[in-house]
């Protein structure tokens, strides 16, 4: 059985306070409902995690099929393991605030697929992107060797949009954000496997993302 989890809780400061999961993406979805809609297709059950002044925006929403529990999480692990403590021992987590375009496969059907229990979905980091995402370095097997989390350094040429995880992997609650969960659980010798989606990858979280976006669109 896997289960879909979908954080919409941010504070939404960006955008002027706008929930950017909210934003459409055509005449009649917006960018949650994509997620839930491909989410659909490979999960058992879908779980969402939003604040209480972002209820009444997700009741109008087509999310009959996902379960939405009213959560003020101080970060995207929190509110990612809050969702996963209902129950449950596989999941894959998207993030609401992204758009996924040209793919032939489901981006979440290519992680369901994976053998391991962790699993990055992986992206190819345009220029436009490097420095504020977290990138990835592949070891020759596939196995992911490292991340490096928003950093005008780094050179690495792939970049995580998605993950897998099991339950048995806890979450360290102290640490900021995904990308630093996923280095300790390498560093801890860990196998975090790698999921190579094709397709573009737009983060619609900043103003120069959303121009992005709807230019593609």
């Amino acid at each position: 059985m896997t289960i879909g989890l979908l954080p919409a809780s941010g504070s939404a400061k960006r955008l002027g306070g706008l929930p950017k999961f909210s934003l459409p993406v055509n005449e009649t979805s917006s960018l949650l409902e994509c997620h839930v809609k491909l989410m659909e297709e490979v999960c058992d059950e879908i779980r969402i995690a939003t604040r209480l002044d972002w209820l009444p925006i997700l009741s109008n929403m087509k999310l009959s099929n996902a379960t939405i529990l009213e959560y003020e999480p101080s970060t995207m692990l929190d509110a990612t393991e809050r969702l996963a403590k209902i129950g449950g021992e596989d999941f894959i987590v998207g993030m609401p605030d992204t758009f996924f375009l040209n793919f032939h496969e489901n981006p979440y059907a290519s992680l369901v697929k994976c053998d391991k229990d962790l699993a990055l979905g992986l992206w190819e980091c345009d220029e436009r992107l490097r420095g504020k995402v977290g990138q990835v370095r592949i070891e020759s097997q596939g196995r992911v060797a490292e991340i490096v989390d928003k950093s005008s350094s780094c050179t690495f040429p792939d970049m995580w949009g998605a993950f897998k995880f099991n339950a048995k992997y806890p979450f360290d609650l102290t640490l900021e954000n995904p990308s630093l969960q996923f280095q300790k659980w390498i560093d801890n010798g860990e196998y975090l496997e790698s999921c190579r989606i094709q397709g573009q990858y737009i983060d619609a979280g900043s103003f120069a993302g959303l121009k992005e976006l709807y230019k593609a669109l």
